[in-house]
């Protein structure tokens, strides 16, 4: 397809100004980084990580003393969290969701026999407090045996971490399962869905294991005796921090902050999602802290936001001096739902003098599945200039803008620097349009175009494909046989038919019914069926004028091969053997 180059040409005019313009890094998000976080789970296996207040202890983790089996196991806490709220650690074999009807919960796969479980665990439970272990399996999506069950004895004096006995808990498994194909398998260090959590329960658990009948060799669940570990690995924005690395971390690598091509401007772009993790929507965040050497007057943020729900977004800014003194804070929320790439602007009135800028983007908590896509922050002490084109191509072309072809629709901007040092910004809303439906369907001498609602002209392929005057109409019949196509318009892209044959009712007159000629209309090479084998048999060709072309005779045969290198247009066969004569006509193109 031909390219289409646009030349912009920006007027900018002198104004005697001091203009300055504050930059953050990585404000566009082109760049990401994998990031290996010092937080470590069992593999197959998804943990809730936890920090305790005030410190940097994480639960669940590893602990490598005094193991049940192997080298490791796994130590549950419940803990106080910064801000307030006790929480306790999750360790758990499948996954959950919310429906209509609450909590859902799904089993990764696990297709082991087995008519016991058994578990190892030391435990410290505060008074009133409550540990949990829940096993669910099913059979072909059915349900067939759900456990709950509570730990609520203190079994040690001091309740010190891991100095208790290990201990054996067995449950029996429905008697008539006989087989599974899935399995959900939880510990927690106090109930996290009704109970009453105390600060300080805390859990270890080792070495599960199923067995079957008289037979004690345990069947394994994956990973039983957690002895295979992994760091935690999110793709990031540089310089930007998100919430992934406070997410439970899953075997699946499910985050709800991720990289996305549906960009503003650039390749990337970055999508927060609300998802729910542990029995909690968990909001994608972003948060960035860095220096700025100027104050500025106004903020500029591209998003797109598909909410379900009343979900909002807040995007909060706040300027710090020397990372103590707090000079003020701005907030902005974002409630309407928009599927292509807005701006939101936030003007900022601040006194003192400034040195950190602390910037959090997110949405809020009250629906799961809402989206925000986020790109392009920047800051002007005043407003730009803007220009808006609207344009259009058709599939294939590319409009040329800001030193680049774009081909693809969406809005698109360019940045140029006038005489007092400010952005004038261009803005491009480029929508692509696809080339129309160019095929027609013929009913004898009557084409018809198959795009609706598009605009039509008429052409006779014969003419070096000259427009027929007046025919402009979806439908095209004539008595005048010929080749014909059709030129559809549709949003300003045109595609021409191929060419149709008109034979206006002449494919061939035969004397003798068994003699056919085909394929009528063709560009010379035609077959003359005898309808049986004839001992001689005289063809001649004539123009329409009635000269001579052509003759040949044929014998023993009851398909002639007649190859003709003639003009186009129309001929006249005749054909005599001992027991027939056929006069044919024949078109070629």
């Amino acid at each position: 397809m031909k390219k289409k180059f646009y030349i912009l040409f920006l007027v900018v005019f002198y104004v005697q100004l001091s203009v300055s313009q504050t930059i953050i890094s990585n404000s566009n998000f082109e760049l990401w980084d994998t990031l290996t976080h010092p937080v470590e789970y069992p593999s197959m296996w998804s943990i809730m990580p936890i920090v305790e207040g005030g410190t940097s202890i994480v639960y669940p983790h590893k602990v490598s003393t005094d193991p049940k089996a192997g080298i490791h196991s796994i130590m549950l806490k419940t803990v106080l969290q910064d801000g307030g709220g006790v929480i306790p650690s999750i360790l758990m074999y499948g996954s959950m969701s919310v429906d209509q009807g609450g909590l859902k919960f799904e089993g990764y796969p696990f297709d082991k026999e087995g008519d016991k479980f058994y578990f190892w665990y030391k435990s410290g439970i505060e008074s009133g407090d409550q540990a949990m272990v829940m096993l669910m399996l099913w059979n072909d999506g059915v349900l067939v045996d759900s456990i709950i069950y509570d730990i609520t004895q203190l079994i040690i004096f001091d309740n010190t971490e891991g100095e208790s006995d290990w201990v054996c808990v067995e449950l029996d498994i429905n008697t008539g399962l006989s087989q599974v194909d899935a399995m959900f398998l939880a510990f927690a260090s106090s109930n996290p869905w009704g109970g009453a959590p105390k600060e300080g329960s805390w859990l270890q658990i080792d070495s599960m294991y199923f067995t079957k009948g008289s037979d004690p060799t345990p069947i394994l669940v994956p990973n039983h005796s957690l002895e295979d570990w992994t760091f935690l690995k999110t793709e990031d924005p540089i310089d930007w921090h998100t919430s992934n690395s406070s997410l439970p971390l899953r075997e699946d690598n499910q985050f709800n902050v991720s990289k996305t091509s549906d960009s503003y401007k650039g390749d990337y772009a970055v999508l927060l999602e609300n998802k729910f993790f542990m029995g909690d929507i968990v909001a994608g965040s972003l948060y960035y802290k860095g220096s700025i050497t100027d104050v500025p007057d106004t903020m500029f943020v591209a998003y797109k936001f598909e909410p379900t729900g009343s979900e909002q977004v807040f995007i909060n800014v706040s300027f710090y001096e020397d990372d103590t003194l707090h000079i003020g804070s701005f907030i902005d929320t974002i409630t309407e739902a928009t599927s292509t790439y807005q701006i939101a602007t936030m003007d900022f009135d601040v006194y003192g003098n400034p040195n950190q800028i602390e910037i959090s983007i997110s949405m809020g908590r009250s629906t799961i599945g809402s989206k925000l896509w986020v790109d392009f922050i920047r800051f002007d002490n005043m407003l730009p200039d803007t220009t808006r084109l609207i344009e259009s191509i058709c599939e294939g072309d590319a409009f040329y803008f800001d030193g680049n072809y774009i081909d693809s629709t969406g809005v698109y901007e360019a940045y140029y620097e006038n005489l007092a040092g400010m952005d004038s910004v261009v803005y491009l809303e480029l929508t692509v349009y696809p080339y129309p439906d160019n095929t027609v369907t013929q009913d004898g001498n009557t084409l018809t175009a198959n795009e609706d609602d598009a605009s039509y002209q008429w052409v006779d392929c014969n003419n070096n494909y000259s427009p027929i005057e007046g025919e402009n109409n979806k439908t095209f019949t004539t008595s005048k046989a010929g080749r014909y196509a059709v030129i559809v318009t549709k949003n300003n892209c045109s595609d021409t038919s191929e060419c149709y044959v008109i034979t206006v009712g002449v494919s061939h007159i035969t004397y003798d019914t068994h003699v056919n000629l085909y394929p009528n209309p063709s560009q010379g090479q035609f077959l003359i069926d005898l309808g049986s084998v004839k001992d001689k048999a005289t063809i001649k060709v004539y123009s329409v004028s009635g000269q001579l072309i052509t003759q040949g005779v044929y014998e023993n045969q009851s398909v002639l091969d007649l190859n003709l290198n003639v003009p186009e247009g129309l001929y006249f066969i005749t054909v005599e053997s001992t027991d027939l004569k056929a006069k044919l006509k024949a078109i070629v193109y």
